[in-house]
């Protein structure tokens, strides 16, 4: 049976402090900048390791992440590097010889020391900093609920504060990473209302985003906010979100910038618990409505 990342990352870190590379486990977890009993989950199996944590791993420690992916027998890249010299020395080579890095499709690949740095913003957000998953290494849908919401721009890419949130179960939500986080104010009304759980679906890049659809977008100057979103990213560098409210003087139109944007999350679901009183125009159409019922019943009752 083939070894999943988990079972290949324990492997790993029983192999460094094995062989004396690192001074234990917890030396492990404080370079990674993780806490203990986080990485004791993770060596259990019982939280799915993110392609960014991997790639903060491969960098810090060295590590061949082929080996990690199961596609080399070689932990180290140094033993990689030491098989290139010795293969470029009986050929008579005289190029540097890289390790080449290949990757499931699934996985975000480490970044190499001679990869160029990119001179146009990334566009791209790749996996959730973190996640929780339960004991099937299933992913749970964690719940940012008011109280959670103000420590959740500090808080989305720590492992401990993500496992204190509350997790939900939503049936019919499969295929992706999901977060569910409770809305505040009138500004979609009448799409979602105050005090709903807005459950939305990890976007991966700025290019998913598609006009007019409603998305829960992490922003560091507005916080955490559920708006209809334009996407001008290519023209302008922006994001143009709209309220489904129709009063544009309390609920105006918000621009941000890409460097603006944490995490962006596609609308797929919601739970609603306050339900707005009828308007006006509902009430004038429901008398409307009683007194046609009664004139009816009154004529049949005539023609008896």
């Amino acid at each position: 049976m083939e070894k999943t990342i988990n079972q290949r990352f324990k492997e790993v870190v029983d192999f460094l402090t094995g062989n004396k590379l690192v001074k234990s486990k917890k030396d492990i977890a404080l370079q990674l900048g993780i806490s203990q009993s986080y990485l004791s989950e993770i060596l259990n199996n019982r939280i799915k390791i993110s392609g960014d944590f991997l790639q903060i791993f491969f960098i810090k420690f060295g590590i061949n992440p082929n080996y990690i992916f199961g596609t080399s027998s070689d932990i180290l890249l140094q033993q990689l590097n030491i098989a290139a010299e010795q293969k470029a020395h009986l050929v008579n080579e005289s190029a540097v010889v890289y390790p080449q890095t290949t990757v499931s499709k699934n996985d975000t690949p480490a970044l190499r020391k001679h990869d160029a740095p990119a001179d146009t913003p990334n566009l791209n957000f790749g996996v959730p900093k973190v996640v929780s998953v339960n004991e099937n290494n299933e992913e749970l849908i964690s719940l940012v609920n008011v109280k959670a919401a103000a420590g959740y721009l500090n808080g989305y890419a720590d492992p401990e504060y993500i496992e204190r949130l509350p997790t939900i179960r939503m049936p019919g939500i499969k295929g992706g990473s999901h977060r569910a986080f409770e809305i505040r104010g009138h500004s979609m009304s009448p799409t979602m209302h105050n005090s709903s759980i807005a459950i939305g679906r990890w976007v991966e890049s700025f290019d998913d985003i598609r006009d007019r659809y409603v998305y829960i977008v992490i922003t560091r100057s507005e916080g955490i906010v559920m708006k209809r979103v334009l996407n001008r990213i290519h023209e302008t560098g922006k994001l143009i979100l709209l309220s489904d409210n129709q009063n544009k003087r309390e609920y105006p139109n918000i621009i941000l910038d890409v460097s603006d944007v944490i995490e962006v999350w596609k609308l797929r679901a919601g739970f609603i618990f306050e339900f707005p009183e009828p308007g006006e125009l509902y009430n004038r159409f429901n008398d409307l409505e009683a007194k046609v019922s009664i004139m009816q019943d009154q004529m049949l009752r005539m023609l008896k």
